[in-house]
């Protein structure tokens, strides 16, 4: 009788395992490898709200309730796929078509400068991907003050966010991100170290149109410490979101996600009185075409 009951108990066990087994939801390839010809526009659109107070006693004109800094920056981009190279990287041309932007200081107006918008419309960034799915190199067009190694690390960011992989709901993928970034007056490059966790929540449409739902959830720091040259920072980030991925192309077509930062600052050589700071970010993309 008792290996009997064995028996059915093991059998029962085995059942419930290929049962479990057999309704495992379909692995999917995200991070697709893009093919010559395919493109697309996205509008990205961002809005950031901070504060910031001193810390201490209140410089003189400094606003009693601290300084509110708003600021809306609304950019449109094309990316066209290119050519596939002898050692497997694809081309993919991004164009900054259009970029339009608007800030507020404690609710006035504070006109930015032309320069700054110019510098990027109409420019063209040509990135090299590799199988992996890694920005491998990018090329920087005339006129804009980054280096080969800043834009690869900024691209990489914004553009190859998925790692070329296989994955079920329910799972998620860790991805690292590190960057320094540029520095007007040539100081010491603040760095940005990050962690960025995408769930795949599920994957809707048909054929050619299945897009790929992911929650997002991001965490990062922001440091450098004084310098004759430079800043002194110390800042943490923290957001959620969410974001779709069409699997034929491997390009993002809409993202949302809203981050929260905190932290402090002083002037270069430690001159000038420490602030904290305190804000908000927000940043959506939806594909135009």
């Amino acid at each position: 009788m008792r290996i009997a009951t064995r028996l059915v108990l093991a059998a029962g066990l085995v059942l419930a395992f290929a049962g479990h087994a057999a309704a495992q939801p379909e692995a999917i390839v995200i991070g697709a490898l893009p093919q010559p010809g395919q493109s697309q526009r996205v509008q990205t659109t961002q809005t950031m709200h901070m504060k910031m107070v001193p810390e201490g006693d209140m410089p003189p004109g400094f606003p009693p309730d601290g300084l509110r800094i708003e600021q809306t920056t609304v950019t449109v981009m094309r990316q066209d796929i290119g050519l596939v190279d002898n050692d497997g990287r694809v081309r993919h041309d991004i164009t900054y078509e259009s970029m339009t932007q608007t800030s507020t200081m404690n609710g006035k107006e504070v006109p930015i400068p032309s320069d700054r918008i110019e510098m990027l419309n109409g420019k063209v960034f040509t990135m090299w991907i590799d199988r992996n799915n890694e920005v491998n190199e990018v090329v920087v067009p005339e006129g804009v003050p980054l280096t080969g190694e800043q834009a690869k690390q900024m691209m990489g960011a914004l553009l190859a966010t998925v790692p070329r992989q296989a994955i079920r709901v329910g799972e998620t993928v860790t991805k690292p991100f590190s960057m320094d970034l540029p520095v007007p007056s040539g100081g010491q490059a603040p760095k940005m170290t990050a962690t960025t966790r995408l769930t795949l929540t599920s994957v809707d449409g048909a054929g050619t149109d299945r897009v790929a739902n992911f929650d997002l959830a991001f965490d990062g720091r922001l440091k450098a410490d004084a310098a004759a040259k430079g800043p002194d920072v110390s800042m943490t980030v923290g957001g959620t979101g969410t974001m779709r991925t069409q699997l034929l192309t491997g390009f993002v077509v809409a993202s949302t996600t809203e981050q929260t930062l905190e932290g402090r600052f002083s002037a270069p050589g430690g001159k000038g009185p420490a602030f904290t700071l305190r804000g908000t970010v927000q940043i959506k993309t939806t594909r135009l075409e």
